[in-house]
């Protein structure tokens, strides 16, 4: 028996203890902004601004999300090269989008290289693999996104021991920002 998850019962759940990414899906341009707009007031209700982002390879409701939330975390998803040129313009376009979420594979070391030189944030997905996901630490994601609780637990442990004195992805100083 499969009872889905009201997005309501889900921030309340959370209620802040750990972060959450949601991934939104949608296709009808028309629709876009109104489920942005009831997004960004669920998410407000909740006071989920701080330790909520969403992400989705929907663009249209993102960018509806950043224009009437500015101050809530957008991801822009990547796995195709067309959205991957579609970010490029958006960074070329001075557009302000900061954060992307890219499929694993997608991710080679000169995109590697462009995000990290430009500052931009990166989590990966769908990893459960160690080896991959100590690769992807190592082109210097942000964040991995994985099924894999162990895995995620495992490398959580090992940049918490890497801390003291040691630039790490997700470091500010790394990227040149404060």
């Amino acid at each position: 028996d499969i009872r889905p998850l009201k997005l309501a019962d889900l921030l309340d759940t959370v209620a802040g203890r750990k972060r959450l990414l949601l991934d939104v899906k949608g296709s009808d341009d028309r629709e876009a902004g109104a489920f942005a707009a009831l997004l960004a007031r669920r998410i407000s209700q909740h006071n989920a601004g701080e330790w909520a982002a969403v992400c989705g390879q929907f663009w249209p409701v993102l960018h509806r999300l950043r224009e009437i939330a500015p101050q809530l975390e957008v991801r822009y998803s990547i796995e195709k090269p067309r959205q991957w040129q579609q970010f490029r313009r958006l960074l070329e376009a001075g557009d302000g989008a900061r954060n992307v979420c890219m499929e694993h594979r997608f991710l080679v070391p000169e995109r590697a290289r462009f995000l990290e030189d430009n500052g931009i944030d990166v989590y990966c997905w769908t990893v459960d693999d160690q080896v991959e996901a100590e690769r992807l630490v190592a082109q210097g994601v942000d964040g991995i996104i994985s099924n894999d609780l162990s895995l995620l637990s495992s490398l959580g442990k090992r940049r918490s021991s890497r801390r003291r004195g040691v630039a790490r992805a997700g470091d500010p100083k790394r990227r040149g920002r404060q």
